[in-house]
């Protein structure tokens, strides 16, 4: 059962050739993920650079939001659909030794669906989760300012060393 099957793969990983092998695919997958990565994060960068900048103009966080998502949806979907559309004949496995690779690739097609759509999504909540919370922060700090008890004059009207 199990014990032998971790023998297999113990014996197989001291191949040189299949420790190869190995490694080739996990730094494939690395890749990938780094692949995924650096396009969530591009894509959030354009749409937070683009809020950030409608609010420099003076509009509100929501109207800010609302004019940056669209503004800002042809480039994340152009660069979104580069690469899933350049993903999918090695999903499908089409051509030679796409087989190898299909897997990695679907994951990472999907892994673009997916991070596009919850950047779409989950920036603007975000980033309007952080405004309410910086703005009542602010607020609280304020009142405190405001609250805090000015310190009375000592009698006699000068300092005193004691």
């Amino acid at each position: 059962g199990i014990r032998r099957l971790s023998s297999r793969v113990v014996s197989a990983l001291r191949d040189p050739e299949m420790r190869a092998n190995v490694l080739a695919l996990a730094g494939g997958k690395m890749i990938g993920l780094i692949l995924l990565v650096g396009l969530a994060i591009k894509n959030g960068i354009l749409l937070v650079d683009r809020t950030n900048q409608n609010r420099e103009r003076g509009m509100s966080t929501h109207d800010a939001l609302l004019e940056a998502g669209p503004a800002r949806l042809r480039p994340i979907l152009m660069t979104s659909l580069t690469i899933a559309i350049a993903l999918t004949p090695t999903a499908l496995q089409l051509g030679e030794g796409a087989e190898t690779r299909a897997p990695l690739a679907a994951t990472v097609l999907g892994g673009v669906i997916s991070s596009t759509m919850l950047t779409l999504v989950l920036i603007p909540v975000v980033y309007t989760l952080i405004e309410t919370m910086t703005n009542l922060v602010h607020r609280l700090l304020r009142l405190v300012h405001l609250e805090r008890p000015t310190a009375a004059p000592i009698a006699g009207g000068a300092d005193h060393d004691a």
